[in-house]
């Protein structure tokens, strides 16, 4: 399950992968990847990188994909248990990615002959290392903080206002209003529950606010329209 692995510095995901967790075969997954590849945007083409597998002494052909392009891809397949598996996806690739930055750093100071270079050699990567790892730990501690932000904070990481952001969830069947308020739809209450989202109490009544694993999951849920600028048929 979420089985990422690392390609050429970036965190992706096999469509091998993919179709077992979300219960579809894998030509049908490499259909829909192809389908979508048919784009011409260009953007849409660095998202998925064709590979090859052996199964049974015999060479297929399948696609590793991006956090982009896995997220292009899934925002299509409906459900409950396929929502979960989103958010179990979003989640790892925060992860894997946090991971990759500390390891990123070239240690080179094994090369070094004189002793006295080597050991001040080492002492910079040590700091560099440390840095970076204390750089993830702050990321994941942000990822996972119980704060509440509002929805206009978010759209306006998108370069819209909340209005429109409230607008393109609703029509994406993730929230829907009443009597004033926002509320998950019934398939998406588990964002409550695993800490997306929340509703925040004053003097107006009650208002739907989300963490900051709630803005990732909008971004990730409204990304791939952003890349191709299909935003504007959203707000009509």
């Amino acid at each position: 399950m979420c089985n990422l692995i690392t390609f050429e510095g970036q965190v992706v995901v096999s469509s091998r992968v993919v179709a077992e967790d979300f219960g579809k075969r894998h030509n049908h997954v490499m259909d829909a990847i192809r389908e979508k590849l048919t784009t011409e945007n260009s953007v849409v083409k660095n998202w998925f990188i064709e590979s090859e597998f052996e199964h049974r002494g015999n060479t297929y052909t399948e696609y590793l994909m991006t956090r982009d392009g896995f997220s292009f891809l899934v925002m299509g397949f409906n459900g409950r248990e396929a929502d979960e598996f989103k958010i179990k996806y979003i989640e790892a690739f925060n992860r894997m990615e946090a991971r990759l930055r500390t390891t990123i750093v070239p240690l080179d100071s094994y090369m070094i002959d004189d002793p006295v270079q080597r050991a001040e050699r080492w002492i910079e990567e040590k700091k560099i290392c440390l840095a970076y790892e204390a750089k993830a730990l702050r990321h994941d501690e942000i990822y996972n903080s119980p704060a509440l932000k509002t929805t206009t904070d978010i759209a306006k990481d998108l370069g819209i206002n909340a209005t429109q952001l409230n607008k393109i969830l609703n029509r994406k069947g993730i929230i829907f209003k009443k009597s004033g308020t926002w509320y998950p739809y019934a398939k998406y209450e588990h964002l409550i529950a695993n800490g997306y989202c929340d509703y925040e109490i004053n003097e107006r009544g009650q208002i739907l606010k989300w963490t900051e694993k709630g803005r990732v999951f909008i971004m990730d849920a409204v990304k791939g329209q952003m890349e191709l600028g299909l935003l504007g048929g959203l707000f009509k």
